[in-house]
């Protein structure tokens, strides 16, 4: 798992932590109103969260994460993924560091100096989709021992992420939540997050939060490094050293956005990284759909070629030329295939046939 996804998923998970139980007959403006009381009365919690991701209907990813929280602005998760390797990511109060053991590099960057950004996180987004969305009570279970209420919320809308509806096991004593799981607009499950050894208000000290740096690794300021910066089509075209290609076929309605992203990645130096991407995103209303078109350095290509293909993903025929295709984040498709050296994604929510015959119009100039 990458440090990138390794780090978006410590972001993920901290909405999962406290969603607050009910009664028969509570609203959803009461249930709300619980979970606002119950989190101002939370000065700094730790638990560890088994995380498990579905693409295709099926187990993709086990990853394990252990979280410290402390308000107003401090924060530690490390992420341990199913094969062994994780990343370690710290807010210390100004700074956030990302750490990668496997490459010994950590990353950098100063966090926003806006108030309250880190104790909003979890609960705004989780009182929005209350706010827009039914709750109702399924029942009782017991987890470890623990009676808990079922409840669930659901929406006509995808709200997380593709996803529409999520079903929260809550403890009758603490109203905390001890599993989450998250279905997409199809019913299929698409994540489940279950918590153990939860502890809260145990007065976790200020350097806990304190990050070292470890011996002999190097350190990569984002500040200081180049960012994806939008550019137009002729621009794009001059940045990049390969040809960029575009579809023939395009769904009905279906436009290029007016700047294209384009990365260059070589003072980030990061393990199987490409060196040059850019980033076209068409859009549809509120529908995006991106094609990202990158290359990497010979020794990557090489080592790209000789990994084994992912498990979950289902190999498809793109112009006689193998591609993987995967449902990911509750109703995103991604597939993937090369044309030349030039390793192409295409990552939207359209259907599979759809998204194949997009590929398939995707050809090299002769």
């Amino acid at each position: 798992m990458s440090a990138k996804k390794n780090f978006i998923l410590i972001c993920l998970i901290t909405i999962s932590l406290f969603l607050s139980g009910c009664q028969e007959e509570m609203s959803a403006e009461e249930i709300a109103a619980t979970m606002q009381e119950k989190y101002e009365g939370i000065e700094d919690y730790s638990y560890t969260e088994y995380i498990t991701l579905y693409a295709n209907g099926e187990k993709a990813t086990e990853s394990v994460i252990q979280i410290f929280y402390k308000k107003p602005n401090f924060s530690k998760g490390i992420v341990t993924g199913g094969d062994g390797k994780g990343v370690i990511s710290v807010i210390d109060g100004k700074f956030m560091w990302m750490y990668t053991p496997e490459t010994n590099i950590v990353i950098k960057s100063e966090m926003p100096d806006i108030e309250g950004t880190s104790e909003t996180d979890y609960l705004s987004m989780v009182q929005n989709y209350m706010n827009r969305s039914e709750v109702s009570l399924l029942g009782t279970e017991e987890i470890d021992g623990r009676p808990t209420y079922i409840l669930e919320i659901s929406s006509n809308e995808d709200f997380f992420l593709g996803c529409s509806k999520v079903k929260a096991w809550v403890d009758t004593e603490t109203w905390m939540n001890l599993r989450s799981e998250i279905y997409n607009g199809k019913g299929n499950l698409t994540h489940k997050f279950e918590i153990q050894d939860l502890k809260v208000n145990t007065g976790i000290p200020d350097s806990e939060f304190v990050f070292e740096i470890p011996e002999g690794a190097t350190i990569k300021d984002l500040k200081e490094m180049e960012m994806p910066k939008k550019v137009s089509l002729e621009e794009a075209k001059s940045e990049v050293s390969f040809e960029i290609l575009f579809p023939e076929y395009l769904p009905e309605g279906y436009v290029l956005d007016s700047s294209i992203s384009v990365h260059k990645y070589s003072q980030l130096e990061l393990e199987g990284q490409p060196l040059e991407s850019v980033s076209l995103q068409y859009q549809l209303e509120n529908d995006p759909l991106f094609l990202i078109e990158c290359i990497y350095d010979a020794e990557t290509q090489e080592k790209l070629k000789a990994t084994p293909r992912d498990e979950i993903a289902e190999t498809v025929s793109i112009n006689g030329k193998e591609g993987e295709y995967l449902e990911i984040l509750g109703d995103m498709k991604l597939l993937k295939w090369n044309i030349g050296e030039v390793e192409f994604s295409l990552i939207g929510y359209i259907e599979k046939a759809e998204m194949l015959k997009i590929a398939e119009s995707i050809k090299e100039k002769v």
